[in-house]
């Protein structure tokens, strides 16, 4: 069903916004230096491919990128600095995850892994969350999704996805406090469920929506488990235009996100209504948005809202600074 192998080269949602308004931000208007990864063996083998559908583009998983944001928020129109995001994406050899019970077996190749870190401090709300994912090359699990957040809240969830028999398969399992040492939290009893073939986590379908701007797609539709809940996710090519941010200036592209309860979701509700139910990275609801850099669909600017409260603040993740990038990555010169 599957395949890795090696190749050469966000998901979080979108909307309209004028890439204009987000310039450098005034406290500092220089790039960060981000650490760069090992170089690889081979330096014409930069990513890894994910073969996960015939019927769609493979993901690919960068061997050592990482990319530095900072995150800017308020209500109003006015915004302060908040916090930070940090995207990591490397590549690795395959080690069967033994903990996890019928998981992993014999296999030879090698695991992509996908990080995405945010950390902020909101007035009463704080946040520091990690969002992982591992793609092996075995049917169960294929993908392994696992979040984990303190704070004003604190929670772990895990998500695992792949095949058991003739069956693409969702294994859905969070922690509480009920029953557990006090202090502690424990997991609860998994919940499980099928899924379409080509089904993704929330934090693969952000690398995988870079296809669309590599292969030259006007849009693309794929399905995304957010924990047992699954959305078909369209995104479609907006408008383009230029990007300011702290590392520089990039020609970019809007993408459109459009999302649906799946057809094996829908009921009697509203489909609409529903759609404002889904939520991309670390909570980001509402009107979001991101642009990304119009050869490599690397994303510069995320534009969301997260609840606080009774009220939702408006957040920005804007591009600080970069490497492990492929070359044609780069600010346009002034």
């Amino acid at each position: 069903m599957r395949v890795l192998a090696v190749g050469s080269s966000l998901l979080a949602v979108l909307a309209s916004f004028d890439p204009g308004r987000h310039a450098q931000d005034e406290e500092s208007s220089d790039a960060v230096a981000v650490e760069a990864p090992e170089a690889p063996e081979n330096d014409e083998i930069t990513e890894l491919a994910v073969t996960w559908s015939e019927d769609h583009p493979p993901l690919m998983i960068p061997r050592g990128e990482h990319l530095e944001f900072r995150v800017r928020a308020g209500v109003g129109g006015l915004e302060a600095p908040v916090g930070s995001v940090r995207m990591d994406a490397t590549v690795e050899p395959y080690r069967s995850p033994v903990l996890l019970i019928g998981g992993g077996g014999e296999a030879t190749g090698e695991s992509g892994r996908m990080r995405i870190h945010a950390e902020g401090d909101y007035q009463l709300f704080r946040m520091d969350a990690t969002i992982e994912t591992l793609a092996h090359p075995v049917e169960w699990p294929f993908l392994v999704y696992n979040f984990s957040q303190t704070g004003s809240k604190e929670r772990r969830q895990e998500l695992l996805l792949g095949r058991q028999g003739d069956a693409v398969h969702a294994r859905y399992r969070t922690d509480t406090t009920k029953g557990a040492p006090k202090g502690s939290r424990i997991w609860k009893k998994p919940k499980e469920r099928d899924l379409p073939e080509a089904a993704l986590d929330m934090a693969s379908a952000t690398y995988f929506a870079r296809a669309m701007i590599r292969e030259n797609r006007l849009y693309m539709a794929f399905p995304v488990a957010n924990k047992l809940d699954l959305w078909q996710v369209t995104l479609r090519r907006g408008k383009s235009g230029r990007v300011e941010t702290a590392a520089g200036t990039f020609d970019a592209v809007q993408i459109i996100l459009e999302p649906r309860p799946h057809a094996s979701e829908q009921g009697d509700e509203d489909v609409q209504e529903r759609a404002k139910e889904f939520e991309g990275l670390f909570g980001l609801h509402g009107s979001i948005s991101f642009w990304v850099e119009q050869r490599t669909g690397i994303p510069i600017l995320i534009t969301g809202e997260i609840p606080v409260g009774p009220i939702d603040i408006a957040v920005s993740v804007i591009l600080k600074g970069y490497s492990g990038t492929p070359d044609e990555f780069r600010p346009i010169e002034k």
